[in-house]
């Protein structure tokens, strides 16, 4: 469950209250209790960022010195303190994109709580997107990316379609996870990018058009974002002007443009719904794979559903409930919630704990395209935890793995083809040797960098 809440900061007067699929809203009283503690704590001279008990986490922070911005649950939990963060400025962000920052600084009491009501959707949709099964961008403040080579066709007719429509900005999703953008789209801040692809598939079945501001791209000047379904799952979006219409978009521009390229979009769709390279050897017991770019703000994540993975050995009841019997292939939403929950708290600890400036030093990679010959295991991690292991290791952290009785997981700095780091974390069924998680981790990217699926920009 997750929970997003504003109020106030002078009277803390309840402004919006969203919450995850099913759950009743915040009530009135608790965003009063909640705002207490943070006034409390500010008439004392101190500010709190975050609070946490066993498995939920909540977290303040105000904004434009007006309102108070605040998110809870379980969901976000395993959110490191600086996560809990930057998922309070995404969801800042969201009310700029959807009000302008004008407008939500300016319009106060009635005015302002009607207004908000305008980024209901958007709100939900991120707070839905944390226990998404395919998507790690919300919850890593990074961009969801198709794990799938490039395609010249599709990328030229990108090209095309956004030169037809006098768009600067253009990008293809596919399942909602980014498949080809226009050089320009990926120079906008993470942010921008990670709510453009949210709104795009707010109606994923229908043609839309949203008025949205950027606020760092154009200073708050409002652009008309264009999602077109090209075919089921698949949206060719552009952001514009007033012109073109989106009935002249797809009277006009849609079978002339993307026709020519209905076998590569035949071909991308074949990747999902497990954002994998079909007919690709994968070693024995691996789940999931996760590969985040730190600088150019991305992930791909992947799902292994095949009978490798699942050879009903020491089945975990819990990761792979379906897995009783030798040869299921069968992967249901929940198990792949849980791979990707847990690769994305491994990460947070991996990222806050072993890999910040004057932490545990900065994850290392070869400069030769091949991964780091060193490594260093580190025991499972618990919060507070960090200072200890700081003191107790005598050299930086390159890569570290992990062993719970659900699941094994490695991470391992990597430097992919064209020369740019990135983070890979793989996830393996608990029966997998340890001493074989580095090896099959490697040979996992290996396979994917052969196939064309892991590049940078």
């Amino acid at each position: 469950m997750a929970y997003v809440a504003a109020v106030t900061a002078d009277g803390g007067i309840p402004l919006l209250t969203r919450c995850s699929n099913g759950l009743p809203q915040l009530s009135f009283t608790a965003m009063g209790a909640l705002f207490g503690i943070s006034t409390y704590i500010e008439n004392e001279g101190a500010r709190i960022l975050c609070a946490r008990s066993e498995s939920a986490a909540v977290a303040w922070k105000v904004y434009s010195e007006s309102g108070i911005l605040l998110v809870l649950g379980t969901d976000i939990g395993g959110f490191k303190d600086r996560y809990l963060e930057k998922f309070l400025d995404v969801l800042h962000s969201a009310l700029v994109m959807k009000l302008g920052k004008d407008h939500l600084v300016d319009l106060e009491g009635e005015l302002l709580r009607r207004a908000l009501r305008a980024a209901y959707p958007l709100l939900d949709s991120l707070l839905n997107t944390i226990r998404s099964p395919d998507k790690v961008g919300v919850a890593l403040q990074v961009v969801d990316r198709a794990m799938a080579a490039p395609d010249e066709v599709l990328a030229d007719a990108l090209d095309r379609f956004a030169y037809s429509a006098t768009a600067k900005y253009g990008f293809l999703l596919v399942n909602g996870i980014v498949a080809v953008a226009a050089p320009a789209w990926w120079s906008l801040p993470p942010s921008e990018r990670v709510l453009l692809c949210t709104v795009a598939t707010l109606t994923p079945t229908v043609n839309t058009e949203s008025v949205v501001y950027l606020e760092h791209a154009s200073g708050m000047a409002q652009y008309r974002l264009l999602s077109v379904v090209i075919t089921p799952g698949i949206h060719a979006c552009i952001l514009c002007g007033d012109v073109p219409s989106l009935h002249d978009i797809e009277t006009k521009l849609v079978n002339q443009v993307w026709q020519s390229a209905a076998d590569s979009l035949i071909a991308l769709l074949r990747h999902f719904p497990a954002n994998f390279p079909p007919s690709i050897d994968m070693p024995t017991g691996l789940l999931a794979v996760l590969t985040v770019h730190p600088t150019q703000r991305w992930a791909m994540y992947g799902h292994f559903a095949s009978s490798q993975a699942n050879d009903g050995q020491n089945a975990d009841p819990v990761l792979d409930p379906g897995s009783q019997s030798a040869g299921c292939s069968v992967l249901y939403p929940s198990e792949i919630t849980d791979h990707k929950l847990a690769l994305v708290s491994w990460y947070h600890t991996m990222v806050s704990t072993l890999t910040d400036t004057g932490g545990g030093g900065q994850p290392t990679s070869a400069s030769t395209g091949t991964p780091t010959k060193s490594s260093a295991p580190t025991p499972p991690l618990k919060n507070g935890d960090a200072a200890t292991v700081h003191r107790r290791l005598k050299h930086d952290v390159s890569e570290s793995y992990l062993c719970t009785a659900r699941y094994k997981c490695y991470f391992l700095p990597y430097t992919l083809r064209r020369g740019s780091a990135a983070h890979v974390m793989a996830l393996f069924q608990p029966n997998v040797p340890t001493f074989t998680l580095r090896s099959a981790t490697v040979m996992a990217v290996d396979n994917l960098l052969a196939s064309g699926s892991l590049i940078g920009i």
